[in-house]
């Protein structure tokens, strides 16, 4: 039987996503996970795990989801660099469909008018801003951008406030 050779950014990015979908896992091996594909996408192994993320955003995106808004700070923090990295590429996220991209955009919204920690709120802020997600159910990304900090600044008083610090 011929053994068919694995792309190294799959072999080594399919593990990290497995932890992530794991229930199992401690929040703490979560968090690795996603500071793991944050460094490989700003480093230089990012052409080469690039692929394997864009393939497979579909799933860490809805993972993602559901640990942005994780009382766990840390794990919370670690979810939206991972995210900010992958949704700065426009090719990671152009397979994903448009529920999802209205999914993650109106999360990113909710994290900065709900969040009390400065630093969620600016990461918050800084993968919305960064977010190269196709818009048809959206009038324009920066109208949403535009309403997103609106909304904190009516709310609490500056655009990365959270607590008006």
């Amino acid at each position: 039987m011929m053994a068919t050779a694995v792309p190294p950014g799959n072999s080594s990015f399919l593990p990290l996503l497995e932890s992530l979908e794991d229930n199992t896992a401690g929040q703490s091996s979560q968090t690795d996970a996603y500071l793991t594909i944050a460094n490989r996408l700003s480093g230089e192994e990012g052409r080469q795990f690039l692929p394997a993320v864009e393939k497979h955003f579909s799933r860490l995106g809805k993972i993602i989801l559901a640990h942005i808004s994780s009382t766990n700070v840390e794990l919370s923090q670690a979810a939206l660099q991972a995210l900010g990295f992958c949704v700065y590429h426009s090719n990671v996220v152009s397979g994903a469909s448009e529920t999802l991209a209205e999914e993650i955009l109106s999360a990113l919204c909710s994290l900065v008018v709900k969040s009390t920690d400065k630093n969620t709120c600016t990461r918050a802020l800084w993968g919305d801003l960064q977010a190269e997600l196709s818009f048809k159910n959206i009038s324009s990304k920066s109208t949403f951008s535009v309403k997103c900090i609106g909304k904190c600044v009516e709310q609490r008083g500056h655009p990365v406030c959270c607590n008006g610090t």
